[in-house]
């Protein structure tokens, strides 16, 4: 199953992210090879927001230096869409938590906000994650100075 979501995963942001335009930064990290995606195994709440953590603090070490936008795609957990709102804030928290907020820009697709019609032409199979660095410029700039 893990190779048919990271396929579908592949297809949408070929299809939607890359193809459609969703995402401005994501083309350009994603050509260069600077885009990493991973799946969590979570089926809960809480494993999925401890995935998060864990490729927030890898994508910030890293200080845009090979990472420029990250996926974390969660096929198991957050199908309801409240808890999905949830932990979105709850990332959004981690994220200025760690300092990072106008440095890391967390963006983020359910399949709730599409029609069938648009899920099954994409195969989105589950809730999606996004890192984005908002400028990965300004963001190597800003981790130089401290």
């Amino acid at each position: 199953m893990s190779q048919e979501v990271m396929q579908a995963m592949q297809h949408w942001i070929n299809q939607i992210v890359m193809g459609e335009g969703l995402c401005p930064f994501a083309r350009t990290s994603i050509l260069n090879n600077h885009f990493a995606m991973q799946m969590s195994q979570a089926d809960t709440f809480e494993g999925a927001y401890q995935d998060f953590l864990g490729g927030l603090q890898h994508f910030a070490s890293d200080h845009g230096e090979h990472l420029e936008s990250a996926a974390l795609v969660v096929p198991y957990a957050l199908s309801d869409f409240n808890e999905y709102l949830e932990c979105l804030g709850a990332c959004e928290q981690a994220i200025e938590d760690a300092g990072l907020s106008g440095e890391v820009q967390l963006a983020s697709f359910h399949p709730k906000y599409m029609s069938m019609a648009m899920r099954q032409r994409i195969m989105l199979t589950g809730p999606i994650v996004r890192l984005i660095l908002c400028s990965i410029i300004c963001v190597k700039a800003r981790w130089q100075l401290r």
